[in-house]
């Protein structure tokens, strides 16, 4: 309301009043020229006939001279006041100018007073609303003070749970590792005791008797039973290859025409007397003197091939030989007629060689 009454006053005091222009000669000239000069009514009132005109002015002198010396105050009577016109000023683009200047600038006045209010409301309602938010967000951090003293508590709870939770891994870690040492310790045990009392079959090459065509056209072998177990047979083969390459060439097209003739079963009570033979094959023809000669001289090589695949306790089990009949001539020659020092060498792949 103090704001509303001094923005009033300055509106009051900024819009003047237009000051009024001179006008015209009127009753205030009029009134002053009749009573600065009395003794023109009295005239005017006494005044002698026309005829007398001539004369009037040197007694008038002459009276007026004397009452001067006489007495000088003399009261002067009015019978009618002499009329007076007053003419209506005119307005030209001053005056129009200076009223629509003050009556804009008391429009904008109370547009300010307007403001002014408006400004005084809304001043009002933050100064309640940050009021209001103050008290929210004192019990805000009240409420916070308290969920942070409770999140100390649970942070402290958690830290514990962390703890045991790591010692029951660490437990459960130790006993992982002492279960997976007793799995390795029994498997170990199973090992042992499946490779003690399983079934191992084993291939035995007799040495090659160089010395004619026949002898070398059928190369002899036994095959030997070792454990505790069964083998139960699921495939077996045997051949012989003569060539002139060091490296023997696995040909499985030869394996599955000379199948060895095993029983289905082998056990510790099968005798394993029988003694196989392999053929000797060359692609090139019949075996002659000269191909026997090329062999002594090591130009030409005989490789043995065999398998034997079969199934004992726990799951399939492979034997595979591949051997190489080894001929060194310098060897030979530096030991008495008849004595030799060939034999069977293993050769191929590391796979053509193995037992399972």
């Amino acid at each position: 309301m103090k704001l509303f009454v001094l923005a009033a006053l300055i509106a009051i005091t900024q819009a003047t009043t237009p000051v009024p222009r001179k006008t015209s000669d009127g009753s205030a000239s009029a009134g002053n020229s009749i009573q600065s000069n009395p003794a023109h009514d009295k005239e005017k009132s006494t005044s002698p006939k026309p005829h007398d005109q001539c004369a009037a002015p040197q007694s008038d002198k002459q009276s007026t001279d004397g009452q001067r010396a006489e007495n000088t105050e003399q009261s002067i009577r009015v019978t009618k006041l002499p009329s007076v016109t007053v003419d209506s000023p005119r307005r030209d683009w001053a005056d129009w100018g200076m009223w629509t200047f003050n009556l804009l600038l008391a429009v904008t006045s109370g547009f300010q007073v307007w403001l002014l209010c408006k400004t005084l409301t809304f001043a009002s309602r933050q100064t309640h609303e940050m009021k209001r938010q103050r008290i929210f967000m004192g019990g805000q951090l009240k409420t916070m003070a308290a969920q942070l003293a409770e999140m100390s508590v649970q942070s402290g709870i958690l830290t514990d749970s962390v703890t045991v939770a790591r010692d029951a891994a660490n437990a459960a870690q130790d006993g992982a590792t002492a279960a997976k040492e007793s799995a390795d310790a029994a498997r170990d045990s199973v090992e042992v005791f499946i490779s003690k009392e399983r079934a191992r079959l084993r291939i035995v090459v007799k040495n090659v008797d160089v010395e004619s065509p026949k002898t070398v056209s059928f190369i002899k072998y036994s095959v030997q039973f070792y454990g505790n177990a069964d083998a139960f047979i699921s495939d077996a083969a045997a051949y012989a290859v003569i060539n002139n390459s060091q490296i023997p060439n696995i040909n499985d097209e030869l394996a599955e025409i000379f199948k060895i003739a095993l029983p289905d079963v082998i056990g510790p009570a099968t005798t394993m007397t029988q003694e196989y033979t392999a053929h000797a094959y060359h692609g090139e023809g019949p075996l002659t003197f000269l191909l026997i000669d090329a062999i002594n001289e090591a130009k030409m090589f005989v490789h043995f091939y065999a398998f034997i695949k079969y199934r004992t306790l726990d799951r399939e089990r492979e034997t595979r030989v591949c051997l190489t009949w080894n001929v060194n001539p310098a060897v030979n020659a530096m030991f008495p007629l008849g004595f030799k020092a060939d034999h069977w060498e293993q050769s191929g792949p590391p796979e053509a060689n193995m037992d399972t």
